[in-house]
Parts: structure tokens; sequence; C-alpha cells
């Protein structure tokens, strides 16, 4: 929600208006406005609450006699309701990354949050410079760490990316997210101590010679004896596989089977599209999906390919799909079809499942 502190003249009482609210609520709120001053000229915003933090300083000078504007202002706030922590989150942090001209550029990013990533605990040069340094940016041998300047390694990356630092981590643009080189081809990269002091900083997936080589490193008979004090992974999926109960072995076979389908054209996508609807809550979850990928398959966005689609399914050859075309509508075909087959869209796509079809969606999810 939006709640406008909103006033006229040089009154600095004036009235509040809490958004989204009807256009009786927002007529009665502008008739307070009157009795105060019928210079309508003067309506200004004075001040802005909101869930998210900085959205004040972006909408203060819009123009509220405008009925556009006013109408804009309760669809962001609609927009904001609907929000969960983690998209508030993003959002007050795409506000500062970007260059903000007015409250359609605040709605677009709004209406684009999909488009940032956040990256938890970052608060600072220091803290990203040592967070790109732990997960292997640059390559930086570990015996050269301890010397390091990582306030100027997270200042260097923040200029060249922008981005903003928020209160809970560090906002910035998918695409110019590159925060591992990933060189050794890590999927995960887990930041191991033991309670002596020894730490390793192991990429997985790794063979079992390497896990072996990491525990004689750390003296430890088994990963159980070590703490995992941070996991970093690649793009999206640190958004999508939880952190929690995680243990060495089964984040090395999860590491093993993306690195595997990673070989094939649209498995990464169908199964991060699978990750966004099944949302599962334990790393041991994520590792069975990826396991049973063959229950999904990933369908086209365009309706009528997706109604061809549907025929080959139903064993109909090119020659015998070519035949009737122009003789059948394959888009309604395909809109009916999705709505059977439960088919969900993504960020990553359209995914169905085979066995049976994905339950209703929760409110936040889509369906086709």
């Amino acid at each position: 929600m939006i709640n406008l502190h909103l006033t006229r003249a040089d009154n600095y009482e004036g009235i509040y208006l809490r958004l989204p609210a009807t256009p009786a609520e927002i007529g009665e709120a502008f008739g307070w406005l009157d009795a105060i001053s019928e210079d309508v000229s003067s309506t200004k915003i004075l001040d802005v609450v909101s869930p998210v933090s900085n959205l004040w300083r972006y909408i203060k000078n819009t123009d509220v006699n405008n009925e556009q504007n006013v109408a804009a202002l309760n669809g962001l706030a609609q927009k904001i309701s609907g929000m969960d922590k983690q998209q508030k989150a993003v959002f007050t942090g795409a506000l500062d990354a970007e260059s903000i001209g007015g409250l359609d550029d605040v709605i677009e990013i709004a209406d684009n949050l999909d488009r940032y990533i956040l990256i938890h605990g970052i608060s600072n040069d220091r803290e990203l410079g040592g967070f790109l340094v732990d997960t292997g940016y640059k390559g930086f041998p570990e015996h050269v760490r301890p010397y390091l300047d990582y306030a100027g390694i997270g200042a260097e990356y923040y200029a060249e990316r922008g981005g903003a630092y928020t209160s809970v981590g560090y906002v910035l643009r998918k695409e110019a997210c590159q925060i591992k080189d990933n060189k050794d081809g890590a999927v995960f990269r887990l930041l191991l101590s033991t309670d002596r002091g020894d730490s390793l900083l192991l990429s997985l997936p790794a063979t079992d010679e390497e896990l072996d080589h990491a525990k004689e490193r750390l003296k430890i008979d088994d990963f159980a004896q070590c703490h995992i004090d941070r996991t970093d992974c690649i793009p999206y999926l640190a958004e999508m596989v939880p952190n929690d109960c995680i243990s060495v072995e089964v984040a090395n076979d999860l590491a093993g089977g993306i690195d595997h389908i990673h070989q094939w054209d649209g498995e990464l996508l169908k199964y991060l599209s699978v990750l966004e609807v099944e949302q599962p809550e334990t790393f041991t979850q994520a590792y069975e999906l990826i396991m049973s990928l063959d229950d999904y398959e990933r369908m086209p966005d365009d309706l009528d390919e997706y109604g061809r689609a549907v025929l080959r399914r139903t064993g109909m050859t090119e020659e015998m799909i070519h035949t009737v075309d122009g003789y059948m509508d394959f888009a309604l075909l395909g809109e009916h079809a999705m709505q059977e087959d439960g088919t969900r869209r993504t960020e990553f796509g359209l995914v169905r499942r085979l066995s049976e079809p994905f339950p209703e969606p929760e409110q936040g999810q889509q369906m086709m």
C-alpha cells in the first residue's frame, strides 16, 4: 500500500490518502483538500509512507491534480500490496539503481522486477568485494586473499555494473550480474570452516578424489564435522534453491545433475521453470526434481505452435498437420489444451507436468 500525505497552500497538516482506494474514497480525500484551500494548483505531496522505503523520493513530485496520475498511483499501490518481502527489497534497490524520470519509470520497474537479482547480505563495497572473491571472481589464489583490497574490488565491480545496496542486499540487473567467472565450471561454491579455524572454498560438482582432498585440507573425516558458512551458485538458482538443510554430499549431487542437463538445449530452462512452480523446500527436494525432469515438458509460448504441439502429441505427422493447415484453428486448440494440461507460465517459459497437471496456482503464480 501507499499512504500519501497531501496538502494545499502552506498548510502542513493536510490529509492522508491511503492507496489502493476506491473512487469514492479518493473523491472524499480531495473534498477535504478543498476545505483546506480552493487553490487546486497548490496541491502537493508532503510525505509518502510505504513498505518500499525509498519510494517517496521518486513519486513526491507527482502531479496529483492529474486524474491519470492518481489512477497510476492507485495501481502502483495494488502492485506493492501483492509483492512479497523479497520483491519489495528488489523494488527498493531497483529504484535506486536506475535513472528515474517520473512515475512512469517507477511503474515500469514495478512491472519488471524479474529483470533484477538480489544478493543477500551485501550492503557495501567491502562486503561485495569479499563475496566476489569467495565466489571465484577473477580467480584470486587463496594465499593472496588476506592481502586483497576487498573494498576496492567491490567498488570497481559496482562502478562497472551499477546496482544499489539496500538494507538486505545488493540489487542489480540480471544481465549485469556476472558474479562468477565460472572458469572451473562450478555450479555451487560452498565456503566451509571447522571449529579449529580451518576454511576452504569448495567448488561443486566435485569428484570423489576432490572431496577427499577437501577433507584432508580441513583435517576432518566427514563433512558433518565442518560448517557451511556460505552457499553461492550460478544466477537464478540462488533465488530458487533453499539455503537451509544443506549437506555437502547432496549439494554435490544436485550440482552434478545441473552440470549434466546443461549439455542439452532447453533442459536447464526446463529445470528452472520446474523449480519456480514446484518451489522445493530443501536441497534434497531440488535434487529429486532434477532426477524426475522427464516428467515435465517445455511448451511453446505461441498459441498456434502450442496447438500444433498437441497434434504431434496425438501422433499426427508434420505432413498430416500441413494437410489440415488452413482448415483448423490451431491457436484455439492450443488455448484449450493449455487449460487442460495445467500449463504454467514462468520466467523461463511455459512448462507442464506429464504425470498429472499442476494443481491450481496460489496467489502470485500464473497459470495459462
